[in-house]
């Protein structure tokens, strides 16, 4: 797969490989206070729409890879939001992009002194109970605004991910905010975004766990040879290598396609990865055999974020029902004439929504 920012990528792995994983299992991922610190001093917490989609994607496979428990991509994620939407967050926040899945029902209600006042609840916000600052988008009058909300205004419901990373739910009752912006992308946009940058970590995350799965196999012996040369198991290993290629074809072309196809090419990104990764992880297991799932093994790491991040921003029946509304319709004139340049079916009914990342 490509690695976006070659530079960016070697420095984050290099910082990461450092990281002591004696301990890797417990109730809940801790914060990591002196690693955020260090990211946050080198400028990698702060990287917002200055950067280009290249640098956030390096950074997401940095964090698939390595398994660190820590929000970049989605701190990453909600200040391109907020630059986008000019909302000023100070380099110290954490912020969290938060309220873009159809579950999520925040009330705003516009003040007469200018402030908004915000009723609701929205799940499974990533690492909600750490989020200084929380950015989501409210609908008022007809019309799309994005809030910039404190996180010590928040009644916060901690609960985690099958990784054990955190997802809490945030709850407001009369909460009020000044801080609301009328410009901004829309909400479908940064949650496309945001789905592609999950993609894009489990990406790394499934490399890791070929790269592993080829090196357990070449040193296990049984009957007198490696597990390797066993039929079986190098059809174990084939399927892991085409679940690889295929996501990371699928994230590859979203990254790299025209805007206008870059929704449809996310949805597609998505759904690709909500298929494969049952696949990767169920074979990965079976050729580690029971050690793979051990406390100590970083091989567990990379599956439980993979069976997690599957259903993060979107899962893959969500995205491939939004993705058939798009491209099913009566007067269809087949599939390989709509989904083929040079897509005159789509432009008609101006499908993918173009966004400009």
């Amino acid at each position: 797969m490509t690695n976006f920012n070659d530079d960016l990528f070697s420095v984050l792995s290099a910082i990461f490989a450092k990281i002591d994983r004696q301990t890797v299992f417990r109730a809940v991922e801790p914060w990591a206070d002196e690693l955020w610190t260090q990211l946050r001093d080198s400028g990698f917490t702060t990287i917002g729409a200055d950067a280009d989609f290249a640098d956030h994607a390096a950074i997401a496979k940095a964090v698939g890879r390595h398994a660190i428990a820590l929000p970049l991509p989605d701190v990453g994620l909600a200040r391109w939001t907020a630059d986008r939407a000019e909302l000023a967050i100070s380099d110290e926040d954490v912020a969290i992009c938060a309220g873009l899945e159809d579950q999520d029902k925040v009330a705003a209600v516009s003040l007469d002194s200018g402030r908004v006042r915000l009723d609701g609840a929205i799940h499974r916000v990533p690492w909600g109970r750490q989020a200084t600052v929380v950015i989501l988008p409210v609908t008022i009058n007809d019309q799309v605004r994005w809030i910039a909300l404190q996180g010590d205004r928040v009644e916060v419901r901690e609960s985690v991910n099958l990784a054990n990373e955190p997802r809490d739910d945030l709850r407001f009752c009369g909460v009020e905010t000044s801080r609301v912006s009328s410009v901004g992308p829309q909400p479908r946009e940064v949650r496309a975004r945001g789905a592609l940058l999950r993609s894009v970590a489990a990406v790394g995350a499934m490399e890791f766990v070929l790269e592993a799965s080829l090196a357990y196999a070449d040193q296990r012996q049984q009957f007198g040879r490696p597990i390797s040369r066993f039929q079986a198991v190098q059809h174990h290993l084939v399927l892991i290598a085409e679940a690889v290629a295929s996501v990371t074809a699928a994230v590859d072309s979203a990254v790299h396609c025209a805007p206008e196809h870059r929704l449809m090419m996310a949805a597609a990104a998505k759904i690709m990865l909500g298929e494969q990764s049952a696949i990767l992880t169920r074979l990965a297991h079976q050729v580690h055999g029971a050690i793979g799932a051990t406390d100590e093994h970083p091989l567990q790491l990379r599956t439980r974020r993979l069976w997690s991040w599957q259903d993060e921003f979107g899962t893959a029946a969500d995205w491939a029902t939004d993705l058939a509304d798009e491209l099913v319709f009566p007067d269809s004139p087949g599939a390989w004439p709509v989904l083929t340049p040079p897509l005159a079916e789509l432009a008609e009914r101006n499908v993918g929504e173009e966004i400009p990342w």
